[in-house]
């Protein structure tokens, strides 16, 4: 058996972020379920509070 990859997209959780487009809006963009952007925001916004200096 071959191994899986998963893709990984760093690039709409960012967007998500930013907040000028709705998770609906950019999950339609992007072809996935507004869920997995959701899923993919929250541990990015909690990974950036910890790469900041004090």
């Amino acid at each position: 058996m071959s191994k899986v990859t998963r893709k990984r997209y760093s690039g709409e959780a960012l967007e998500a972020i930013k907040g000028e487009q709705t998770l609906a809006g950019l999950a339609a963009k992007y072809a996935i379920h507004h869920t997995m952007i959701a899923q993919w925001k929250r541990p990015t916004i909690e990974g950036m509070g910890k790469h900041q200096e004090p």
